[in-house]
This record gives structure tokens, sequence and C-alpha cells, in this order.
């Protein structure tokens, strides 16, 4: 059997279906040069820490985070997801902060590669909104600015070193009256989410969004949610997000109230509250959900605990220097911190 494929059967094409309809034949591969190796090398470009998305396997929405979060992204597009729509779901879906960093990328789609027709484009994202292209084509951003494109990568999501951060300091977010998850907590919170490359996530009760901000830093392909009632916390989220590069949803209302409007996580955090919002919660996780949540109360965290199956104290106690030259311990309250997953 001889099965004919433009390109690179094996990047985004027709290998993985073929190898699971024939799992016992022998195959070989004979490729050609993919349409993204052939797109950057119209520009000149390496392509070896480029983010790779396509529009025909992943929701549109990866495509969005990608351009968002990284300097350098290749889209595969198609006559259903066209540049022109993406541009335009860009314009309509990102914050005020996303938008003016958009504006200062560069957008090529470069079309029908290798054929007579091909055809390479350079745009703004308000350009790129009005055109049309063909169906073959292939979208690029890039952040010309960017050091990270003159520097070899390993893997993509290290092109910005703050990326990886966690558990930062209370004094790198705007924040009311004590209403932030302490830092040594929220390393340990953070740890129990056990997160993944693709989802939705949410933080109810954000507060001052320092758990949904670190979320997305660590996690920049999830779609994060910070849930918060409080219009004036809502605002310094927005606030936080922006001076951290975080992409953050804010949802401006009263939980559960406004959570059946969002898409059901498959990651929780909750920042205080009763044990009726908890199960209301845990209720809307997808199967296999991670759920997270911290309580100042022990009762609160028991009953918790009894649905999800873990529990742990934290006490932190925090040096501060003593102009003797000695050292003192500051204990901070207590809190306990409840996780589980549901398997159902």
């Amino acid at each position: 059997v001889v099965v004919l494929a433009s390109g690179d059967p094996g990047f985004f094409g027709i290998l993985r279906r073929i190898r699971a309809t024939n799992k016992k034949r022998e195959i070989k591969v004979f490729p050609a040069p993919s349409s993204i190796s052939l797109a950057f090398a119209r520009l000149s470009l390496p392509w070896d820490d480029a983010v790779i998305v396509s529009s025909l396997s992943r929701p549109l929405e990866s495509c969005i985070r990608a351009i968002c979060s990284h300097p350098k992204v290749a889209v595969l597009t198609s006559s259903a997801v066209s540049p022109s729509a993406i541009a335009n779901l860009l314009i309509t879906t990102c914050n005020p902060n996303q938008l003016k960093e958009l504006s200062d990328k560069t957008f090529f789609v470069l079309s029908n590669l290798g054929d007579d027709s091909e055809k390479v484009e350079q745009a703004t994202l308000d350009e790129l909104a009005k055109k049309t292209f063909p169906p073959l084509s292939i979208l690029i951003s890039l952040d010309l600015d960017s050091d990270s494109l003159e520097k070899v990568n390993s893997w993509a999501n290290d092109l910005t070193n703050d990326r990886l951060h966690f558990g930062q300091d209370e004094a790198s977010y705007l924040y009311r009256d004590g209403m932030i998850t302490k830092s040594e907590v929220r390393a340990v919170v953070l740890s129990k989410l056990k997160l993944g490359m693709e989802g939705i996530f949410w933080d109810v009760g954000s507060g001052s969004g320092s758990i949904a901000i670190e979320v997305s830093k660590l996690s920049p392909s999830l779609s994060v949610f910070a849930i918060e009632k409080d219009f004036d916390s809502a605002s310094r989220i927005e606030q936080n997000s922006q001076m951290h590069r975080a992409n953050v949803t804010v949802i401006k209302g009263e939980a559960p109230l406004v959570l059946d409007k969002l898409p059901h996580p498959n990651w929780v955090f909750i920042g205080g509250g009763g044990i009726g919002l908890f199960n209301h919660v845990y209720s809307q996780l997808v199967k296999n959900g991670v759920i997270v949540a911290t309580f100042t109360s022990q009762e609160r965290a028991v009953l918790a605990a009894e649905s999800v199956g873990n529990m742990v104290e934290i006490n932190v106690s925090r040096g501060i220097a003593l102009e003797n030259g000695t050292w003192r311990l500051s204990a901070n309250n207590p809190v306990f911190i409840v996780w589980g997953s549901k398997d159902k």
C-alpha cells in the first residue's frame, strides 16, 4: 500500500492515523520538507524554539493563548479557521494590555508554499483581520524586539525566565488588608494542583489573583479564570495580571452564582468560603479534575477533607533580623490545605 501525502506526514499529518489502523505492519516514511520548515525558511529564521499550533487539531483558544504568550508562534490554518478569523478573535477576546503587546508584534502569512502561487505577506493585527487568504496558509507571529529570538532554547516554555517562578513574595502583588495567599502556602497549593498543559483553571475567591497569575505563568496554555465578588479586588487582579504579563480572565461576581456561565474546570483553587461552596465547586469539576482549597477553620477543613481525602496544616514562622545581630521567628496564622481529585 502506498499513501501519498504532502510535506512531512509525521508533522500534523496522516502518519498517526495510519499507525493507529496498521499497528502490526512495517511502515516506511519518506518525508518532504514540512510547511512549517518552508515557512520559516522563507523568513530566514530558525524555528527550533517556535511554538507550533494546528487550528485543525487543537481548540482555537490554544492558538490565541500561544500567540499571546510566546515571541515566536506558527499556526497551521485552514478554510474553516483562517488567519483573519484568528486575528478577529484576538481583537475581540484579548484584554487591553494583551492588545497593546500584540500591536508590537509582526505577523506573516505564507500561502501555497512550494506552488507557483506561493505568497508571503506581512501585516499588522488590524490589517490581518480585514484580509482574505488561501486555505493553505501558515500564520506566523513574531516579537521582533524580543532577545529570545536570537537565543537557542531547547524548550519553548523556557523563553522567558520569569514564567517558571512561583510562590513569589507578597510584595510582588497589590492586595487589600492581608487578603493574599502567603507565598509559602501558595507554593504548596501549586504543588497539590498538579497542573497540566491544556484545560480550564478556576481561582474562586481570588483576592489579589496571586494563585491565578502564577498558574498562568506556570502553564501558559491553560484558560485561567479569577472569580472575585469584591469589585475593588477584581480591579487589583487586573492590575496584577498586567504587571506580571499573565493571561487571566477576571470574573466579577459572587460564587457560586457566576460559575454556571463558565466552562467546567480541570483544576480549581478555593481561597476560603464554606463547605457549601466547596461542594458546589467540586460538583463542577470534570472527571479526574483536581480541587485544592485553603481554610483557616479546622472544622471546615475536616468537612472538606472527608469529601476528597487529603488535608495538611501549614505553620510558617518567618525569620526577622534584630538590631543586635540575632533573629526571632514571627509566626503566621496556621492554614489548612485540602485537596483531591474527582474520579467520577
